[in-house]
């Protein structure tokens, strides 16, 4: 019997790695200054959890002046609310987080509902097809999917779950979720961030996993809103499933935090006003026939931006988000 060939562990670790592109090169690859289909990243025909990223209509956003560096890069996942898509949802999250001046490291993702696959186009909602973002298996195991598929093409990454809406009651609880798995995914769960809503997370999943959470909602109603124009929407349930979770997280101990965006006043929708400062106008008197229903769908609110910005960057965020930063002139 002819004695069987030892391989060194290093030739087969050599080989290995001479099959992979170089991390440089994979950072080559990818397209800056516009948002793209990552179609390249999931497209084994026969690999399901590939089909079902696809059929989620993800973007993926690198900002001109990326480069690979000693830190982490830091990948922002968007999940858009009810009825929002993709494609307009990452272009106010790229417009709102370079408004700090720090997009060297920014990476940004969005995604729609895993489960349904999202509507088909920009409002449209209906059982089959909108972002209910439940915490079900398809949204689990897509979304860890897609971080693995991430940390292929940039290497090591500090994420942030960041969402609108429904997209934001779930953001918090699929980060800690993540968070758990983090370890042999090689990324890093750096925090959730729930944008015009709560999120059912407890105080143990914040603190064992070290997920600090990042609640953005409207201001109190006031006696002078009711004597102004009319209001559609002035989103104080939501706000107020907001400050019960915050308060409760904070009696535990755990790291939590929740700002209000008084600039929504401008609007006749306050919940949609936390997006953006120009979008939403009373239905059917503007219509925008291109990226979205509104126009200036891509112009975010700078206020909302001024909170989660810091909390990204790990810095302090300002209690008063009304300093320093411009109110958005819009064009209609």
């Amino acid at each position: 019997m002819t004695p069987r060939t030892l391989i060194p562990s290093t030739l087969i670790a050599a080989v290995l790695l001479s099959a992979v592109p170089a991390l440089a090169d994979k950072y080559e690859e990818v397209p800056r200054g516009r948002v793209f289909v990552p179609v390249r990243l999931f497209n084994q025909r026969r690999n399901h959890m590939d089909k079902l990223v696809r059929a989620a209509n993800p973007r993926l956003y690198v900002y001109p002046d990326h480069a690979p560096g000693a830190k982490p890069p830091i990948l922002v996942v968007g999940l858009p609310g009810l009825g929002g898509r993709s494609e307009n949802f990452i272009w106010t999250l790229i417009n709102g987080l370079k408004l700090g001046g720090q997009t060297s490291r920014l990476v940004v993702a969005a995604v729609q509902d895993m489960r349904t696959g999202g509507p088909r186009r920009q409002g449209l909602v209906n059982k089959n097809a909108a972002n209910f973002w439940g915490m079900h298996t398809e949204n689990i195991l897509g979304m860890r999917h897609f971080l693995r598929r991430m940390v292929h093409q940039f290497g090591k990454v500090r994420v942030f779950i960041l969402g609108f809406s429904s997209g934001g009651v779930t953001a918090p609880r699929l980060a800690i979720r993540m968070a758990q798995w983090a370890r042999w995914g090689g990324y890093s769960i750096a925090g959730g961030v729930a944008l015009g809503s709560g999120s059912p997370v407890t105080a143990k999943g914040v603190t064992t996993f070290k997920v600090p959470v990042l609640f953005v909602v409207a201001p109190h109603l006031e006696l002078r809103d009711l004597n102004g124009p009319t209001i559609y929407n002035v989103d104080q349930r939501n706000r107020r499933h907001a400050e019960r979770v915050f308060d409760r997280l904070i009696k535990a101990g755990a790291d939590a935090h929740l700002r209000y965006v008084f600039s929504v006043r401008r609007h006749n929708h306050w919940h949609w006003g936390l997006v953006s400062q120009c979008r939403y106008f009373p239905p059917g008197t503007r219509v925008d026939a291109g990226q979205g229903w509104y126009p200036d769908y891509w112009t975010p609110n700078p206020e909302t931006y001024r909170a989660v910005v810091p909390f990204i960057m790990g810095k302090e965020i300002p209690w008063d988000l009304t300093r320093g930063w411009t109110p958005t002139k819009c064009k209609h």
